[in-house]
């Protein structure tokens, strides 16, 4: 199936306001951050209006240019909570959010005497959280954010301004009120039973996670990780119709996920739709620079469609990289004997047995590559040698005895096969 692709990519260690500022001027210290941010201007500057509430991490890898986006995640917030409102909501938006740190100010300059002490630690407090926000992301951790509200709370109350409070804005917060706390009941109820599935993931009860992913997103899309989960977990068990219906009901509204894209890939490859994989490995190739596992398994689909020649490259590129293991090497090989390369086909089998003596499938098409080069004592070896290896009598055992008993015959011409 290939490797799980997993969370972001951007470590997220340091979250002090301090290790921030004097990181972002290291050599390499950012992690990432300054990429972001050029990154999440063009988003902001394509989509003026902003891309909707919870959409950054949706979008972000179309904005990517394959920096930060691996196949292994892509970073779920900037880094950066100011721009990451303005990406969302829009310039409107931050206006409206600027205008309320404005006024929280405006309240605190104007305190009363004897509220003087507190308006300032409240502004100060205030200040603290937004400078943070400048360079890390505050507003997706529950302390920082009860923190910056309750401040904001606390500042209202001493707004010496008159105000009229009518039954209509009593109703309007009670309805809001009413609203949240069924919002926040949903969650909960997700959460629950997403917990459960990554728990479940752990000790690879897949059935369970299918299951759990299966509850928790009939209640809300409120995570992508049960998304990801539900697919993975569908692909592992082989209900693979399943998997392809599950990706196909997500993919738009996750057009730029790798993960998503790679599963439903191996889906569709795995119900015969090679063309359909094909393209879905292509687009999440698209999203990043170099993906060994996409490549990888990209390649393997081309094999299976019988077209070895961008195979061949494909995984000649990762072996170039330094990953070539004893299964590329296979692929390679398998790749290369397709399209007529036997000699090279041999060296990239032989090369995959050295590195794995106990891959038996490598040691099958070494065995038919050289029975038909004529090399008949080199066949019997790698046949007899798969055979040691693979004690199931299936048609590929068959077709081994059947190779080694045609070339044990003795032949009128004496000539080896």
């Amino acid at each position: 199936q290939g490797a799980k692709l997993g969370p972001q990519d951007i470590d997220e260690k340091k979250t002090s306001v301090g290790d921030a500022l004097t990181s972002i001027l290291e050599e390499g210290g950012d992690r990432g951050r300054l990429t972001m941010w050029r990154q999440t201007m063009s988003m902001i500057i394509a989509n003026p209006m902003g891309v909707g509430l919870g959409n950054w991490a949706i979008q972000y890898p179309a904005y990517d240019q394959g920096q930060l986006v691996t196949d292994f995640g892509a970073p779920s917030r900037p880094h950066n909570d100011l721009l990451w409102i303005a990406s969302e909501v829009g310039w409107g938006g931050l206006a409206v959010f600027i205008w309320i740190l404005v006024v929280a100010a405006r309240i605190a300059w104007h305190a009363e005497a004897e509220m003087s002490g507190l308006a300032a630690a409240a502004l100060a407090s205030l200040i603290a959280v937004v400078v943070h926000a400048c360079f890390s992301f505050p507003r997706d951790r529950a302390t920082p954010t009860l923190l910056f509200w309750f401040v904001l709370g606390l500042l209202s109350t001493m707004d010496s301004a008159p105000r009229e409070r009518s039954s209509t804005h009593w109703a309007t917060a009670a309805a809001l009120v009413a609203m949240t706390f069924a919002l926040t009941t949903r969650v909960a109820a997700f959460e629950q039973h997403l917990n459960r599935a990554v728990s479940l993931e752990r000790s690879a009860d897949w059935e369970g996670v299918a299951a759990e992913t299966e509850l928790a997103l009939g209640i809300g899309r409120f995570h992508t990780e049960a998304i990801h989960l539900r697919g993975y977990a569908l692909n592992t068990l082989g209900q693979y119709t399943d998997a392809a219906t599950h990706y196909e009901r997500y993919e738009g509204f996750r057009p730029y996920d790798v993960q998503v894209r790679n599963g439903y890939a191996i889906a569709l490859q795995h119900t015969g739709r090679l063309e359909a994989s094909a393209a879905q490995y292509r687009r999440a190739r698209d999203l990043v620079a170099a993906s060994t596992d996409l490549d990888y398994n990209l390649a393997t689909l081309l094999i299976q469609a019988k077209k070895p020649d961008e195979a061949v490259e494909l995984l000649n590129a990762i072996v170039d990289r330094g990953q070539g293991d004893a299964g590329v090497l296979f692929y390679l090989g398998n790749a290369l004997a397709l399209s007529g390369q036997d000699s090279q086909a041999i060296q990239a089998l032989e090369r995959a047995t050295e590195l794995d003596q106990n891959l038996s499938q490598a040691w099958f098409v070494l065995g038919e590559i050289r029975y038909r080069s004529g090399d008949g004592h080199g066949a019997q070896e790698a046949f007899r040698l798969f055979l040691e290896l693979h004690p199931a009598d299936d048609a590929y055992a068959r077709r081994a005895r059947l190779a080694i008993q045609s070339l044990e015959t003795p032949r009128g011409d004496g000539k080896d096969r």
